[in-house]
């Protein structure tokens, strides 16, 4: 489900990508090490943890999700095949769905929050308007930073920075 909240343009969350690498001490020129920038994250960012859960604990099609309770607490709940995927084989689809998750409370702590209490089926909020948008907009300029990609086709972007073919093609795209 998505959930409307502040603009964001795709401007902005590549500025906001360059604040989190500086913030996390990421290089742009090497793939982002999702797992070991999981355990950094929460450790980090106050009042963030993760959990992997059993793969039949989340619904068939949501690989990992991010809760927020009352006191402001967050929980990433990863499934169990999808943080192996990206801790094992780094899977680049694995590894795109934990940093998304990543963003989600990224963004969430830079006052990109829900301003309705109810969400919507996926595109019914125009982009700029979207969390879910959001978080994607930002995980792929982290994962593939646009200075460094945008000379670089699909095949080399999935390479160089370990995600999958469907990112880096749609990096390609704008």
């Amino acid at each position: 489900m998505d959930y409307p909240t502040k603009p964001l343009s795709r401007k902005g969350s590549r500025y906001l990508a360059k604040i989190f690498c500086r913030v996390f001490g990421l290089s742009p020129k090497k793939a982002v090490p999702v797992i070991e920038l999981l355990d950094k994250f929460c450790l980090k960012m106050t009042n963030v943890t993760y959990d992997i859960v059993d793969d039949d604990k989340l619904p068939h099609n949501v690989p990992a999700l991010t809760e927020v309770d009352d006191r402001g607490v967050f929980t990433i709940k990863i499934k169990n095949e999808v943080y192996e995927g990206a801790s094992e084989r780094s899977v680049g689809g694995y590894r795109n769905h934990i940093m998304h998750e990543m963003c989600h409370v990224f963004l969430y702590r830079l006052g990109y929050r829900p301003i309705l209490a109810r969400s919507f089926a996926n595109n019914t909020i125009p982009p700029a308007y979207s969390a879910e948008w959001q978080a994607k907009a930002l995980c792929g300029e982290i994962m593939m930073p646009y200075e460094e990609t945008k000379n670089m086709n699909a095949d080399q972007i999935v390479r160089k920075y370990k995600v999958s073919l469907a990112s880096a093609r749609m990096r390609k795209k704008y």
